[in-house]
């Protein structure tokens, strides 16, 4: 195991800097550093005026080591460290989190992160790969129990992670390493007896349970499929079916509708993590109906036996108890009789704005993109013309509301003379009231 971090003088610069050792870093946030008083001054503020300080500081890549450039394809090794970001600060439930909670013999170090509200965690590991992060990721955070606070978009193999400070910071160099090879395989009585010495024993039952529901599950797809004659009434052959709608034609790979068009899609209940949750027995048959309402909405020339199939699959894959395929063909039946007669209609429609074209790489990036150069544009004509004309006391929720988004959209994106534009009219009103 290395114990050697890449780092790179700004997050806006994946080109690798130099190389330092973990207990260099983390020392460097536990003892004042250049960047110590900018760090609490910026903790000040609100999130939107913290982003441009935080672009200015140096930061590192705890999972792999890179040649020169950081991008996957430039991956040397593991550093053996896998860093886990949680998202405390931004937090708008009545959920807390104690840090205290968390079984300490499998954290090598955890720090308050750049905000000063957020955590840094890092856990050893062996084994770990681009190919099985994400997998190893999703177990180590159940197995900690943290899987509801943690940053979602943080969950990347080359994700960033900027100097902070923090004299408090809990450093276990003896922390125990996660061997990720072994919960990676689904031959479970190899794991039952490695995991006996990487682990404490009262942990084993739990890791063993885990890893069959997690990591066993992404292949019973594949054999379902292989169904026997008689549990369906024979072999068919499959179209290449729609789970979601999509527009006709993209002309650009995000489309903004400003008044939005219905979309729908075959959905099944996913946890706070975004994997597949697995349904119990008095949810499966509402669930399944719905999914089986929406594919033959979005596949209106499916067969009888190709919609069977099709469910008995997703059955096998997100239900905790078996469903026996006749409950299934009774579930299927019931929709075809409605599609044929012409009174089949989706569930769950909804109005989409922003429409990515499934073909394009990075689907989020083109996204934000689209949406970021909708409201820089409505900001500009609402400042532009709009604040001209209105007699209303102008505040974060009146533009929000005015254009159609969240409050917290238009915090991150008013700008000095935007706030300044705001305060002239709010003190020209009052002196004309």
């Amino acid at each position: 195991m290395t114990t050697q971090l890449n780092v790179y003088k700004t997050i806006t610069n994946p080109t690798v800097f130099k190389t330092t050792t973990i207990d260099t870093w983390l020392s460097g946030i536990k003892h004042s550093n250049l960047y110590s008083d900018i760090i609490c001054n910026a903790r000040l503020l609100p999130k939107a005026d913290r982003e441009p300080i935080k672009k200015t500081l140096p930061a590192i890549t705890y999972n792999f080591l890179y040649d020169k450039y950081k991008k996957d394809d430039n991956i040397i090794s593991s550093t053996g460290f896998l860093y886990i970001d949680l998202d405390i600060d931004e937090r708008n439930d009545n959920i807390s989190f104690d840090i205290d909670s968390i079984d300490k013999s499998k954290i090598y170090s955890y720090y308050h992160s750049f905000g000063g509200k957020g955590y840094s965690i890092i856990v050893k590991v062996e084994g770990l790969t681009h190919d099985n992060f994400k997998t190893s990721y999703l177990y180590i955070v159940n197995d900690l129990n943290i899987s509801e606070f943690v940053d979602k978009n943080a969950i990347k193999a080359s994700q960033f992670n900027v100097l902070s400070y923090d004299y408090n910071i809990f450093i276990n160099k003896n922390a125990v390493c996660y061997d990720v090879n072994i919960f990676n395989k689904t031959d479970t009585t190899h794991i039952v007896q490695k995991e006996k010495v990487l682990l404490p024993k009262t942990d084993t039952t739990h890791i063993v349970r885990s890893t069959k529901e997690v990591f066993q599950k992404e292949k019973l797809t594949q054999h379902i499929l292989r169904l026997k004659e008689r549990d369906i009434g024979g072999c068919v052959s499959f179209l290449k079916l729609k789970f979601k709608n999509e527009l006709e034609t993209y002309n650009e790979d995000c489309i903004y509708i400003p008044n939005g068009k219905e979309f729908y899609e075959c959905f099944i209940p996913f946890t706070k993590l975004g994997t597949i949750r697995k349904l119990k027995s008095g949810e499966r048959h509402k669930v399944l109906s719905m999914y089986t309402n929406n594919l033959l909405c979005l596949n209106p020339t499916i067969t009888l036996k190709q919609a069977i199939v099709t469910l008995v699959a997703v059955a096998a894959k997100t239900c905790i108890e078996a469903v026996p395929n006749k409950d299934i063909e009774e579930i299927v039946k019931y929709k075809y009789k409605e599609l044929e007669s012409g009174n089949l209609k989706p569930v769950s429609v909804k109005l989409k704005k922003y429409w990515v074209d499934p073909s394009t790489d990075d689907k989020f990036d083109k996204y934000n993109k689209k949406r970021k150069e909708y409201v820089l544009n409505a900001l500009m004509e609402f400042f532009g013309d709009e604040i001209c004309n209105t007699d209303d006391k102008v505040t974060y929720k009146y533009i929000a509301n005015k254009i159609g988004v969240c409050e917290r959209t238009i915090h991150r994106n008013l700008t000095i003379e935007y706030k300044t534009i705001i305060k002239e009219h709010n003190n020209y009103r009052k002196k004309t009231i």
